[in-house]
C-alpha cells in the first residue's frame, strides 16, 4: 500500500501543475478525514491482521532456525537493524527477537545496534548543538533498539551522531573512545573495529536499499572515490552527558548535502550478490537479510579498483547530481 502511495505521489509531482497539486492535496485530506475512509482503513487493518495471523505467523524457535540456516552462528558479532510491527507475523514481542539473536550467538558473541536519538540527517540534528544523554536519550531506530538500550547490561557509545549499543564480551572495547573519532563512522570507530571480529549485519524486516549504517564506513574508507565530497568542511559540536553524569563537548564531521542527496549502495549491493556476501530470506511476513561486512569492504575495493565511483559508474557526472534523491 505504501509503495502504491509513493508511485502515485511521484506521478502527481511529475505531471500535475502546482494548481492541480494543491487541489489534489486538499481533496486527499478531505477524504482522509471522512468517516468512510476511517471505516475502510479499520476494516483493512482487521482483515490484514487475521490473514497474517492465520497464514504468516511464526514462533521464536522458527526464527532461530531460519537465522541459523542463513549463516548466523555461535560467537558471531552482529550489527542489527530492525523494524517491528504487528503485521510481521512474529508470535512474540521485540524482546523475544533480541533473545533469539542472543540464543544463537551465545555468550561469546556480540550484539550491536545503532541508537541515533533523531530521525533525518546528522546535520539537521547537530546544527542546533543538542545535548545527548547516553543514559536517557531514546533511540529513534525502532522499538527493538530502544528496548535493547534500556537493558542495564548494554553499553552505549558517546558519539552524539551515531551512538552504538553493544552487548557481549567485546562490548566495552567496541564502543571505547567513539566520541574521540571526529568521523563517527570512520577510522577508529566501532564500525572499523567490528571488522576485526568478522562482523555481520542483520536486517530484520527492513526495506533498506543498502547494507545498513555500515555503508557510511565503506563511504569513509573510499571517500576519495566518490563523485562529491563526503563531509562538510567544518565539524559540528554537541554536548554529551556520559554514564556518570559528566558533560563533555564532542565535535563531529557530518555528511555533506551533496553526498546525502546522491548516495546509493546500488553498485555495492550488486557486487555483494555476485560474491555471495549477502543472503536474503523470508519467514512469515518478515524479510531477513544477512551481510558479511568484510566482504562488503572487499566488494567496495573491487568497485573502485575497476575504475568506478563507489556510488555509480565512472560515466556519472556532477551535473547529474540534482537528478538523484534518497539515501540513508
Amino acid at each position: 500500500m505504501k509503495y502504491l502511495y509513493r508511485i502515485i505521489k511521484q506521478l502527481i509531482d511529475k505531471h500535475a501543475s502546482s494548481e492541480q497539486r494543491l487541489f489534489l492535496k486538499t481533496q486527499y485530506y478531505k477524504i482522509r478525514k471522512s468517516s468512510l475512509h476511517l471505516y475502510l482503513r479499520k476494516r483493512y487493518f482487521r482483515i490484514k491482521t487475521k490473514i497474517i495471523k492465520r497464514y504468516f505467523s511464526y514462533t521464536p524457535s522458527q526464527l532461530e532456525h531460519k537465522l541459523r540456516t542463513m549463516g548466523l552462528t555461535s560467537g558471531d558479532t552482529v550489527l542489527m537493524h530492525s523494524s517491528f510491527n504487528v503485521h510481521n507475523g512474529f508470535q512474540g514481542g521485540p524482546q523475544q527477537v533480541i533473545d533469539c539473536i542472543l540464543n544463537i550467538i551465545g555468550p561469546c558473541g556480540n550484539l550491536l545496534m545503532v541508537s541515533m536519538p533523531y530521525g533525518g540527517s546528522s546535520f539537521a540534528y547537530l546544527k542546533d548543538r543538542p545535548i545527548f544523554d547516553v543514559r536517557r536519550s531514546t533511540s529513534r531506530m525502532g522499538i527493538i533498539s530502544e528496548i535493547f538500550r534500556t537493558d542495564k547490561n548494554v553499553l552505549r557509545s558517546l558519539s552524539p551522531s551515531h551512538p552504538i549499543l553493544a552487548f557481549g564480551p567485546k562490548a566495552e572495547w567496541i564502543i571505547a573512545d567513539h566520541e574521540k573519532t571526529m568521523y563517527p563512522c570512520g577510522s577508529g570507530s566501532p564500525f572499523e573495529k567490528i571488522l576485526k571480529l568478522k562482523a555481520k549485519t542483520l536486517l530484520f524486516d527492513m526495506t533498506s536499499r543498502g547494507i545498513s549504517t555500515f555503508f557510511h564506513h565503506v563511504e569513509d574508507t573510499f571517500k576519495e572515490h566518490l563523485p562529491v565530497k563526503l563531509y562538510d568542511d567544518e565539524p559540528l559540536e554537541a554536548t554529551v552527558i556520559d554514564s556518570h553524569g559528566n558533560r563533555i563537548k564532542v565535535k563531529s564531521y557530518v555528511f555533506s548535502s551533496e553526498a546525502r542527496r546522491i548516495r546509493t549502495p546500488r553498485l555495492l549491493k550488486r557486487e555483494l550478490l555476485r560474491s555471495e556476501g549477502i543472503t536474503s530470506s523470508r519467514i512469515g511476513n518478515t524479510k531477513l537479510t544477512l551481510v558479511d561486512l568484510n566482504k562488503a569492504v572487499d566488494c567496495a575495493r573491487k568497485i573502485v579498483e575497476s575504475g568506478n565511483y563507489l556510488y555509480n559508474e565512472k560515466s556519472f557526472t556532477i551535473a547529474a547530481v540534482a537528478k538523484f534523491g534518497g539515501g540513508f
